[in-house]
């Protein structure tokens, strides 16, 4: 009896003594909670870092974009400055190029030069060459390379023509009937316009040549002189009866005038000379 009771007892105690399952359960929860709230505390401030990273890049690439800005205006700037590299030359009147509408420029718009301050003639030249030629010429074409060339080595301004005819054209067809004077070199007159040059007689003889010398006598004398010059033309500007087979032949005759006078003999001296003959030309600025 006795027995029983004390084993009862020491049972009673060692229950006593013994931790309680729910409250280690609680503890174990409450660790296991910290633990999960610490990781995601972590996590999250890992997440806000990088958040920051990127905002720390997109302030950078804002940076190259408003480099890329600068330059492109810079590069805008060199493209305008390109116009500095003209001339300062406006095409037109006094550039030196004989643009449409012009008669003549001589690369300034003074007046009395010859060339007006509008580009119009203020006068034409004509000339003897300096050159001596048989009848053969070669033509009309032939006949206007040696004016021209003549004109181009002397310096002088604009086109010639010659003052031949053939059955392909005359003076009085092929030239401009010039509205303004006819001087020589030196600026002595010869006519005062078209009209004026064919009504007979010259104020002045085209006795100057393309640099303002005396021209070369020719083979042949007429009146006196050998000072004569190839025509084939009369004084009007149309055809003589004689052209040296439209000056492409020394076997036939044609017409020379005299270059030392302005009388009817200027440009018909005699209708009839053997085209072997050496004579120089007139030359007539167009």
């Amino acid at each position: 009896m006795r027995e029983s009771w004390l084993i009862s007892i020491v049972v009673l105690s060692t229950l006593a003594g013994c931790p309680s399952n729910d409250v280690g359960d609680d503890e174990v929860g409450a660790t296991e909670t910290q633990t999960s709230d610490a990781t995601d505390t972590g996590s999250s401030t890992g997440t806000t870092d990088a958040s920051t990273t990127d905002a720390s890049t997109t302030d950078a690439s804002t940076t190259d974009a408003s480099t890329t800005d600068a330059s492109t205006t810079d590069t805008s700037t060199t493209d305008t400055s390109t116009t500095d590299t003209t001339t300062g030359v406006e095409p037109g009147c006094g550039d030196g190029n004989l643009d449409p509408g012009e008669a003549c420029d001589d690369g300034n718009a003074d007046a009395g030069d010859g060339c007006s301050s509008t580009c119009m003639l203020e006068s034409r030249i004509a000339f003897t060459t300096s050159t001596l030629h048989t009848g053969n010429l070669g033509g009309l074409t032939g006949a206007d390379s040696i004016c021209n060339m003549r004109a181009a080595e002397a310096g002088l301004p604009g086109t010639y023509m010659a003052w031949i005819s053939t059955d392909q054209g005359s003076p009085s067809t092929r030239f401009v009937q010039s509205t303004v004077a006819y001087v020589k070199v030196d600026g002595v007159k010869i006519a005062d316009d078209w009209t004026d040059l064919v009504d007979g007689t010259l104020d002045a003889a085209i006795n100057q040549t393309e640099t303002g010398a005396t021209p070369q006598s020719s083979t042949y004398i007429c009146n006196g002189t050998a000072r004569q010059t190839w025509t084939g033309t009369a004084l009007d500007g149309t055809p003589s009866a004689n052209n040296c087979t439209n000056f492409s032949s020394t076997g036939s005759t044609g017409a020379i005038g005299r270059n030392t006078g302005g009388d009817a003999n200027w440009s018909v001296c005699n209708p009839s000379v053997a085209c072997t003959n050496m004579a120089p030309l007139y030359c007539f600025q167009q």
